[in-house]
């Protein structure tokens, strides 16, 4: 990812959270005064400088860095590992983790007490136990999102819900553990 792809992703970012085009007032402001807008900004640069962090010693450091800032202050677990698509908004990044695996489509919408992670603990080595979310998924408050599973696109994950199943596109999924509640079929991809 280079500079000119970061500022475009963070452009896409910021017109899904405000659904309005992009200012450099509205940036300045949002940036600084909107926490969940700036957490996906910290977010970024993370995985910028994850990218470039293998060539350069303090680029890692400063990485390790960013990732504990963000676990501390927002008690926000990050993974710069595999970044997001554009379009992502956490709306309140409090409690939320994310694993080292765990793959993010584009316009991808978490909610705060959220965990997209590995099924069991040993597990957490390997990148391919982890969820992958594809493009338009919402997940609300409190759900959790465990194992090598896939969330088909345009799915909503209800509060609370423990998903342990891979789910087909337009699905809305509820429950503990999760089921199907609802199956879209006139939606298409």
């Amino acid at each position: 990812m280079n500079s000119i792809k970061i500022l475009q992703i963070l452009k896409q970012d910021y017109e899904a959270r405000f659904f309005q085009s992009i200012t450099f007032l509205g940036l300045f402001k949002y940036a600084f005064f909107c926490i969940g807008f700036r957490v996906v900004v910290l977010y970024r640069i993370g995985c910028w400088m994850n990218e470039r962090s293998s060539h350069y010693v303090v680029l890692r450091l400063i990485t390790m860095l960013l990732k504990n800032h963000l676990l501390i202050k927002y008690s926000v677990e990050l993974s710069f590992v595999y970044p997001a698509g554009p379009g992502l908004v956490l709306p309140h990044p409090h409690n939320l983790v994310v694993g080292r695996g765990a793959r993010l489509g584009s316009n991808i919408t978490i909610y705060n007490g959220v965990t997209l992670g590995a099924l069991r603990t040993g597990d957490s080595d390997d990148c391919n136990n982890f969820p992958k979310l594809h493009d338009h998924v919402t997940v609300f408050t409190g759900a959790k999102v465990l194992g090598d599973i896939s969330v088909g696109s345009n799915s909503v994950i209800a509060a609370n819900s423990v998903v342990l199943k891979s789910c087909p596109s337009n699905s809305l999924l509820g429950g503990v553990p999760a089921r199907l509640l609802k199956l879209d079929k006139t939606k298409h991809d």
